[in-house]
């Protein structure tokens, strides 16, 4: 966990939203995940997501109906207009594809304005793989990252670990364009515990950017409750 928390900070960045051209997406999503103990999960709905309302709100339909609402460090859980649970995380906001797509940051997973230095770019027929590395300070938790793109798309990440074990693997396919701004509607992320791989895929679909219908969908009023 101290890891996790350590690369959201190296990957955090603070970025201007002045003359922001794309600044806000919503999307149906399902993610099947399967478990440690080898058990699958499912989990569908509709995100929804603004630069501005600095909140990643997720509008669950199944497997039973609640929202999620990421704000700072905290993951709130609403079930039945109540909040049942408060979490706490490192604040993953701007780290998130949503956050990096709407800014043109989707192609290098925003390591350009992080703390990790671009340490070599190889490139082979219909990719070029680029390696970071983190700051010197750090490197005893947190390894390389390996990025790999194709047609200046993000097509794959690998996280290492500070003593070069993977961490985790995410591929990103098939991408859309939505008024201009391109978005993979399907991701897969390998996670590795004490040598057993741990799958999640998320697809998204009637992904919709700027849209200026249903405002409220894009701010959730924790006050209330």
């Amino acid at each position: 966990m101290k890891h996790f928390f350590i690369l959201i900070l190296l990957l955090s960045f603070n970025l201007l939203i002045t003359a922001q051209p794309f600044y806000r997406i919503s999307a149906d999503f399902s993610i099947k995940s399967t478990q440690v103990d080898s058990s699958k999960q499912l989990i569908m709905g509709t995100v929804f997501y603004d630069i501005n309302e600095k909140q990643i709100i997720y509008d669950i339909i199944f497997p039973e109906k609640e929202i999620w609402v990421i704000e700072d460090t905290l993951t709130y859980k609403i079930v039945d207009d109540t909040i049942k649970e408060i979490l706490k995380s490192p604040n993953i906001r701007e780290t998130t594809i949503f956050h990096l797509a709407l800014n043109g940051q989707m192609s290098d997973y925003g390591l350009k304005t992080s703390s990790f230095t671009l340490d070599k770019v190889e490139g082979y027929e219909l990719q070029t793989i680029t390696t970071w590395i983190p700051p010197e300070e750090y490197r005893e938790y947190i390894g390389k990252i390996l990025i790999s793109k194709k047609e200046n798309k993000l097509a794959g990440i690998i996280f290492f670990s500070g003593k070069d074990e993977i961490m985790s693997k995410q591929f990103f396919s098939k991408y859309k364009n939505c008024n201009g701004l391109q978005f993979p509607s399907e991701i897969l992320i390998i996670k590795y515990f004490d040598g057993i791989e741990i799958y999640e895929k998320t697809t998204y679909k009637n992904i919709k950017v700027n849209n200026y219908e249903n405002n409220d969908n894009y701010h959730f009023e924790l006050d209330k409750y």
